[in-house]
C-alpha cells in the first residue's frame, strides 16, 4: 500500500492514468492511512485484472462500471461536499457518504506489475472575480461569459451572481471567464 502527504479538500479532485488493464489495484482517498489493505480506502476506483473497473468504499462494493480501455482516465472528486467518480471525463457514481476533508490519496495494489501513473492532485478555489471599468458612460450595460455562454445577469453592475466551475471542467479542463461591455445604441 501507499499513501500521499499530498491531500485533497473541498472542491479539489486526485486524478490517475489506468495504463495497463491486467493489474489488480485499488487507488482512492481516505481521511487517514490506517494501513496496506483496500477495505480501509473510503473512496475508491478498484482496476481489476480482467479490465473492469468497480468503485468501492471502505471495503463495500458500489458497482461495476464495465470494461475501461488501457490509458483510461480515473478521477475521485469533492464537489461542494459530495465525492464522484468519474471515468474518462463521464461522471460514474455519486457518493452518498459525506467526506471528513481533506483526503489523501490511498492505494492498494495487488498484482506485483501493478501501477498508479499520472497521478494529480489538485484542489480548486471558489475565486472571487471583480471587474473594474472606465470610461464606460452612464448606465452602461454588462454580460459575464463563461466559455463563451452568457452568465449572470445583463445589469447596470458587474456583478456575476454565481456558477459551478466543477461543473465545467471535467468536460472543459479550462475555464474562460470574460466581461464584456455591451454596446448601448441610441435612436435620433
Amino acid at each position: 500500500g501507499a499513501a500521499s502527504w499530498n491531500t485533497v479538500g473541498n472542491n479539489g479532485y486526485f486524478q490517475f492514468t489506468g495504463v495497463e488493464t491486467n493489474t489488480f489495484r485499488m487507488v482512492g482517498l481516505s481521511s487517514t492511512n490506517v494501513d496496506a489493505n483496500y477495505t480501509t480506502i473510503q473512496y475508491a476506483w478498484y482496476l481489476r485484472g480482467d479490465g473492469i473497473c468497480e468503485i468501492y468504499e471502505s471495503g463495500v462494493g458500489r458497482g461495476n462500471f464495465g470494461a475501461y480501455p488501457a490509458n483510461s482516465i480515473f478521477k475521485i472528486a469533492v464537489e461542494s461536499g459530495v465525492v464522484k467518480y468519474y471515468l474518462n471525463g463521464n461522471l460514474a457514481y455519486s457518493s452518498a457518504i459525506t467526506p471528513i476533508l481533506p483526503l489523501l490519496v490511498d492505494a492498494s495494489i495487488l498484482s506485483i506489475s501493478g501501477t498508479v501513473s499520472n497521478a494529480i492532485v489538485s484542489n480548486l478555489s471558489a475565486g472571487d472575480f471583480t471587474a473594474y471599468v472606465v470610461n464606460a458612460g452612464t448606465n452602461p450595460t454588462y454580460q459575464w461569459l463563461l466559455n463563451g455562454v452568457n452568465v449572470g445577469t445583463n445589469t447596470g453592475l458587474p456583478v456575476l451572481t454565481s456558477f459551478n466551475v466543477m461543473e465545467a471542467l471535467p468536460v472543459l479542463r479550462m475555464v474562460k471567464l470574460k466581461l464584456v461591455l455591451l454596446p448601448v445604441c441610441t435612436l435620433p
